[in-house]
């Protein structure tokens, strides 16, 4: 797959209040571990690898 035919995928929230109305910032972060290709209207996923087991 070429890299120009891959798309990637990230939502990032900003979460500034916790359960008791109080100040607490802190982010919600969905990242896709893989990117979608596209080919005549059909996405398909492809997975990113694993690391080895050295890193």
């Amino acid at each position: 797959m070429k890299r120009s035919e891959a798309q990637i995928g990230a939502i990032t929230l900003i979460h500034r209040f916790g359960s008791a109305a109080n100040l607490n910032i802190h982010l919600h972060c969905l990242v896709l571990d893989g990117v979608y290709r596209v080919q005549n209207g059909v996405a398909e996923f492809h997975s990113a690898r694993s690391p080895p087991a050295e890193q």
